[in-house]
């Protein structure tokens, strides 16, 4: 009833404050620094979507030490990363309460997520020099977004399928033409002029680390005077891994991601892109997904990508964005030596068109259609398919520069048959130059995965006890969603965004232990044994307030950044129920970090981690989940003529900690990395 009152209060605040704010606006030493990106699918500023909306770039990408996106989204605040493991071996990634399926994760606009599982969301075929920036929508996005956007979406963004490049004619020479750098040293930066009509840029490093630890990492971008860009990433991780569960266990990984994309400037409006990308990862996964005695597990997952963007923008009052994404993913899973393995294979597809309209000079509408399709081949999950379709229309209208306000209305056809409805609004208001406030509510759904619905439920013989067990008769979640907050320049280089949230969910998914005898679906089940068996458990309540503070010094060039931020929540569970992932959010999930170049020579960056969380009696067994803990990461980086390198410290004041039942993460790990680059010191 608190946070109800106060959403009202800051809502009602909103409108009676919609006046001239001429005498208020008595601010002219700065003005609120905000967010000047485009969604990809509306057209609509992500400041005035009215929601909180994060986006990380390049520049501030390379300051962190991470090795993975995975790793790199711990730190944001608002973001919980449940990770299985080191340099992105595998995580679950939740926002706001959520569990791992109720975040979505696009790549370039295209759903990156699997459809037998969304263990595999963070199995992301680029790498972290790939990426031109990060754009983080906190909240229910499913008017826009679809299924699953429940509690919000990352789009990650690379230069190469979301750029429309400088138009040049031939034999024109290339003296103007935009140029970055696409190291993970420097910020993206555009010089005055390129002397040459061609130009290649790229990074090189190799890494060593404690347990046998090495890595590599390249990364080339090149461009044209026949306005083509190209740009080849490939890095590769490998370890015997921690020795974990008292030195009995190691949890070793061997990956492999890299790609090429290549985007082709049409004409002065109008641009073409495509990607290919592939990624493979070996890893053990003793206890990543069940509290088996017997589990001893081993998996590799192949992951393929291949991409195909265009813009059209030629005609006049249209603007046209077409966008189509393949993966095909196979997954070899041993759960026991003993056992014989789970080979499975999906092909999933994505396809989204829409056009953006300007009405008048205030008021825009997008209409579009999203079609998802996919297949499964299965030794324990069968062979299955389905097809999914979305058709939605989104609207913005300013009603003077203080005051705008966006709504939506989409409809879902799902694999059943049956039809959700979508709506959504929000609204933005600038009280002074320094102060916004922003509103938004919005229904969601989420749809079960194939996992979900059918794990297990195709083995021969009797099921041993504590594994997972599907259930084909699962209904999708339905939430409601309602969040109000405010964003606040506190002086000229200091920020606040502070967000109010809540969400109400029905048909809750998730895994809870039930008897063999209790279950419909039982023909291979023992009757006394207890399965983690899938089921609509919950109605539930997910009340919580995000913020972050921020700073910087520097201009063109952030010599010291810092920030401070985190996320307290609290889940009401309409039943006493005992389930595997719905309570695993942690109730306070800080962090902060900072960055500091200290001489032309020597930068340093740390960041910071503290977590919360309840754990029932069954969740606290050794190696459960960890209550409270504090980690620290740090990296530190020396110029050395041509060279870059780096001492990267993980978990620095070695803590044992776990973020998913079973798993136990590492301890103190030192890395230590040598690379070749364009100049990451750059003066102002």
């Amino acid at each position: 009833m608190k946070f109800t009152l106060l959403l009202i209060l800051i809502i009602s605040s909103t409108l009676l404050s919609a006046q001239d704010s001429t005498e208020k606006r008595g601010y002219p030493t700065f003005r609120l620094d905000e967010i000047e990106v485009t969604d990809s699918r509306t057209g609509i500023e992500l400041k005035d979507l009215g929601k909180q909306v994060e986006v990380i770039t390049q520049y501030e990408i390379s300051q962190m030490p991470v090795n993975s996106v995975d790793e790199l989204l711990r730190y944001i605040p608002g973001v919980e990363v449940q990770s299985r493991g080191m340099y992105g071996t595998q995580a679950d990634i939740t926002m706001r309460g959520g569990t791992y399926n109720q975040t979505l994760i696009l790549l370039d606009g295209i759903r990156i997520g699997d459809p037998m599982t969304g263990h595999f969301n963070s199995n992301l075929p680029l790498t972290l020099s790939n990426i031109y920036r990060i754009e983080i929508i906190k909240g229910a996005s499913s008017v826009i977004y679809g299924a699953d956007a429940v509690g919000g979406v990352i789009n990650i963004v690379t230069r190469n399928m979301s750029t429309f490049f400088q138009y040049r004619q031939p034999p024109m020479m290339c003296g103007n033409a935009p140029r970055y750098i696409p190291s993970e040293k420097v910020k993206y930066i555009e010089k005055d002029t390129i002397n040459d009509k061609e130009y290649e840029e790229g990074i090189l490093g190799i890494s060593i680390g404690q347990y046998s630890t090495y890595g590599i990492n390249y990364f080339s971008q090149a461009s044209t005077c026949s306005n083509v860009h190209i740009d080849i990433a490939y890095n590769h991780n490998e370890s015997y891994g921690y020795p974990a569960f008292n030195n009995t266990h190691n949890y070793g990984f061997n990956n492999h991601t890299g790609g090429m994309s290549i985007n082709e400037t049409m004409n002065e409006t109008d641009y073409i892109a495509y990607r290919f990308a592939a990624d493979y990862r070996y890893f053990d996964a003793r206890y990543f997904y069940t509290a088996s005695s017997f589990d001893k597990s081993k998996e590799r997952v192949e992951r393929y990508f291949g991409q195909t963007k265009f813009r059209i923008r030629s005609y006049e009052g249209y603007d046209i964005i077409g966008n189509f994404g393949l993966i095909y993913t196979t997954d070899n899973f041993t759960f026991n030596p003993a056992f014989t393995p789970n080979n499975h294979k999906t092909i999933s597809g994505n396809l989204n068109i829409h056009d953006q309209l300007k009405l008048d000079a205030n008021t825009a509408m997008t209409f579009g259609t999203e079609l998802q399709f996919n297949f499964m081949e299965s030794t324990d999950r069968g062979d299955r398919s389905q097809q999914q379709l979305g058709l939605y229309a989104v609207g913005v209208h300013d009603f003077n520069t203080d005051f705008n306000m966006n709504a939506g209305l989409r409809g879902e056809l799902l694999p059943t048959g049956d039809i959700e409805v979508v709506p959504s609004v929000g609204t933005n208001y600038y009280l002074t130059d320094k102060i916004k406030l922003r509103a938004n509510a919005g229904r969601s759904i989420r749809t079960p995965d194939y996992t979900e619905r059918y794990v297990s439920t195709g083995l021969d013989g009797i099921l041993s006890a504590g594994r997972n067990l599907g259930n084909p008769d699962l209904m999708p979640e339905i939430s409601w969603n309602y969040e109000a907050g405010t964003d606040i320049q506190l002086a000229q280089k200091v920020s606040l965004n502070v967000t109010g949230y809540m969400r109400d969910s029905k048909n809750i998914i998730d895994y809870g232990f039930k008897k063999g005898s209790e279950i419909a679906n039982n023909q291979n089940l023992d009757p006394t044994f207890d399965y983690l068996y899938a089921q609509n458990l919950a109605e539930l309540q997910v009340r919580g307030v995000e913020f972050k503070v921020s700073g910087f010094e520097g201009s063109s060039l952030k010599t010291f950044n810092w920030y401070v931020g985190g996320n307290i929540l609290d889940i009401t569970v309409a039943d006493d129920i005992s389930s595997k992932y719905i309570t695993n959010a942690a109730g306070l999930n800080f962090s902060a970090g900072l960055f500091f170049i200290m001489t032309d020579y020597l930068k340093l960056s740390t960041d910071v981690i503290y977590r919360k969380r309840d754990v029932t009696e069954d969740q606290s067994i050794e190696f459960g989940l960890t209550s409270e803990y504090f980690v620290m990461d740090a990296k530190l980086t020396y110029r050395l003529s041509i060279f870059d390198i780096d001492l990267t410290v993980k978990n620095l004041f070695d803590r044992e900690y776990s973020d998913i039942l079973g798993v136990q993460l590492p301890g103190r790990w030192f890395m230590l990395g040598v690379s070749i680059s364009d100049d990451m010191f750059i003066s102002e």
